[in-house]
């Protein structure tokens, strides 16, 4: 019984729309997709970088100061490895 009413209550509202013309918003109506873009058809090379060269950094400082506690750990851990 309460099936019945609950297909009837649908039906009485579904019924109304159904005959309705939709229309739609200005602002929601579809638009055209934009065109896709075409492939480059000269051989330009590629584009600039955005901030001209980038500036050299050196890097033996570091380097070398990596390379000076390295060899201090080896010499700690060798003199610690039992006999």
């Amino acid at each position: 019984m309460m099936r019945l009413r609950i297909v009837t209550l649908a039906a009485l509202v579904a019924l109304p729309m159904a005959g309705a013309a939709q229309s739609v918003p200005g602002w929601a109506e579809p638009v055209a997709p934009p065109p896709a873009p075409t492939p480059a058809t000269s051989m330009e090379g590629p584009p600039p970088r955005p901030g001209g060269t980038p500036t050299q950094v050196p890097i033996d400082g570091g380097l070398g100061l990596l390379a000076l506690a390295g060899g201090a750990y080896a010499a700690h851990r060798l003199r610690r490895r039992p006999a």
